[in-house]
């Protein structure tokens, strides 16, 4: 088990997502509003202005961005299920917000913002290749499921990140870089 704590040096790295704002890129912005079901792919559960009739994200553009939270339905969070292989450029998961990735399903994603204690679960694999950031809550936000950090940087400002799946190989995450702050704590196991 790797576990990273303390205090570290700032890096000075354009930062795309700031806690608590869905930042708009050049792309379509989706906003998850759970309507019909829990699948990503299916474009009745997402928000979006000036999207092509029937899409989600990364339906056509590696340039879309997402937010999902907000929402919850008898103390269940408000968890999206990708069910399809999508690259996408920015994602802001709130604290009553979730992801599930189902067998076979991909995300690549330039920079992640997990604004709270939450877990993002499945048999899909994500790919990191901008900042993968937990800048919100005490307690901890697992990762259960193959992740890979191409060349970037995860980053936890407070709690834990938990990168808790049992496949998990540490070469892939290795390639980047960390940052945490002081109290905070990257888990690897």
């Amino acid at each position: 088990m790797l576990v990273l704590s303390g205090r570290t040096r700032m890096l000075a790295f354009l930062i795309f997502l700031q806690a608590g704002n869905f930042v708009q890129g050049a792309g379509t912005n989706y906003v998850w509003n759970w309507a019909n079901n829990t699948n990503w792919s299916d474009s009745d559960n997402w928000d979006a202005t000036n999207a092509p009739n029937g899409s989600y994200p990364g339906f056509s553009s590696a340039n879309d961005n997402v937010l999902i939270g907000g929402l919850s339905r008898s103390n269940f969070p408000a968890t999206a299920g990708l069910n399809v292989n999508v690259t996408i450029n920015n994602m802001t998961i709130q604290s009553n917000g979730g992801l599930n990735l189902l067998a076979g399903s991909s995300l690549t994603v330039s920079n992640v913002d997990l604004q709270g204690d939450l877990d993002i679960t499945g048999s899909g694999v994500i790919t990191n290749l901008g900042l993968f950031r937990k800048s919100g809550g005490t307690g901890s936000s697992v990762i259960y499921l193959s992740f890979r950090n191409q060349g970037g940087t995860i980053e936890v400002d407070s709690g834990r990140l938990w990168l808790a799946n049992t496949n998990f190989i540490l070469h892939r995450i290795a390639t980047g870089t960390f940052v945490v702050a002081e109290g905070a704590v990257v888990d690897v196991s």
